[in-house]
């Protein structure tokens, strides 16, 4: 039989590929492989650097932190919600340990609280809820927004060599920077002025997105892929009006996350973004995630701090 070509292997939809089509996310090496040092407690060592930045990405931190709860939950239960608190700066050159504290663990619902800790002291706080499946005559959402298919839009490669290819080095290498490594996500911008422009826009993005590789098949790994997603373009859906003021500071302060639906993070999702209030030092934004069937799958808020440069 005829192998796949890599180009036809891209835009297969993982649930419709053969296992000897499938080849491993880096996310579940770099990412999601913690460390069991004692019960309830858990040890990332190395730190997968996707975005460029002197600090540890929150994303990374609020899913690995996911990771060690899922880990002390019947099987059986899955991710529903999760609250959580950037305390502290993280450093991205000294593990991590995940304590994990048992609040309640009910018939349909259990509840954990995660310490990310480093040199002793709390860098995240977490309340994460596990719900059991349930069926319901409740069942109602809003339509996902009218865009392109990812197959349709540029890599963010693409985009560069189209419009940047005489731009300098420190360019492309900004642009880069906020987009990542590409190893382990892969996106697809609906609006490319986004990227190329610095002029203030009205503080909404739209986005395709998608792990890169094969996630497996449990629903918790791909709800904690989410969560190392969903902190990503986030904040800086804040700044987008304020593009005529120099920034000198921007930071997760909380983060938080509800899960409607199952879904596939290693298949293509539309982010979307949307900033209604920035003041005070601070900025809210929030997220919708959705399948390309036009199923709303997670929701997402976070307050993030901006701070001029001097």
């Amino acid at each position: 039989m005829k192998k796949k070509a890599a180009s036809e292997i891209m835009e297969t939809p993982v649930s419709e590929m053969s296992d000897k089509d499938l080849e491993p996310s880096k996310l579940t090496s770099a990412v999601l492989d913690l460390e069991r040092i004692e019960k309830n407690l858990y040890r990332s060592s190395e730190h997968w650097t996707e975005f460029q930045s002197k600090q540890l990405y929150g994303g990374l931190v609020v899913c690995q932190g996911m990771v060690a709860a899922s880990k002390t939950v019947r099987p059986e239960l899955h991710i529903n919600s999760l609250h959580c608190y950037f305390v502290r700066r993280g450093n991205s050159e000294i593990p991590v340990v995940y304590q994990v504290e048992n609040l309640r663990d009910g018939r349909s619902f259990s509840t954990r609280t995660v310490h990310a800790i480093q040199n002793g002291q709390s860098i995240l706080i977490m309340i994460v809820s596990f719900h059991i499946k349930e069926d319901s005559p409740f069942n109602y959402q809003h339509t996902m927004p009218d865009v392109p298919p990812p197959e349709k839009l540029l890599s963010i490669n693409d985009i560069i060599e189209k419009y940047l290819s005489g731009a300098t080095e420190n360019v492309k290498s900004k642009i880069r920077e906020v987009e990542g490594s590409g190893i382990m996500l892969e996106y697809r911008h609906i609006d490319v002025e986004v990227l190329l422009r610095k002029q203030a826009k009205e503080p909404r993005r739209l986005l395709w997105v998608r792990v890169r590789g094969y996630l497996g098949g449990d629903e918790n790994v791909h709800r904690c892929a989410a969560a190392f997603i969903s902190d990503s373009f986030i904040a800086w859906t804040s700044y987008m009006p304020h593009r005529h003021i120099r920034l000198g500071q921007i930071t997760s302060l909380d983060h938080s996350m509800w899960f409607h639906a199952p879904f596939r993070a290693d298949e293509w999702m539309l982010y979307e973004l949307d900033s209604p209030k920035t003041g005070a030092s601070r900025g809210m934004s929030f997220g919708r995630l959705w399948t390309q069937d036009g199923t709303l799958v997670a929701s997402i808020s976070q307050e993030c701090l901006m701070r001029p440069k001097l």
